[in-house]
């Protein structure tokens, strides 16, 4: 099973969330990735808060994949306005 983990996930792990860290220890960590929509919240947040180097740390030792925010160019657009 593949994991995308969400905003509240990666905080929850790096807070100590000791049944987030237990579950993903027993998940290969090429079956677990953020998407850049996470990484720019945590980012957004970090820059935000009073421990911003700190935290920007904590996000460097995360070893896992970004998935790129990509549209498909087939996909239909939204029109101005709406």
């Amino acid at each position: 099973m593949k994991y995308l983990l969400d905003t509240n996930a990666v905080i929850a792990l790096l807070g100590g969330n000791s049944l987030v860290q237990q579950h993903l220890r027993r998940v290969p960590a090429s079956d677990t990735a953020l998407s850049s929509r996470v990484m720019h919240e945590l980012y957004f947040g970090a820059c935000k808060g009073v421990r911003t180097n700190e935290t920007l740390r904590n996000y460097g030792q995360l070893r896992f994949a970004i998935v790129p925010f990509t549209v498909h160019p087939q996909h239909p657009r939204v029109p101005p306005g709406r």
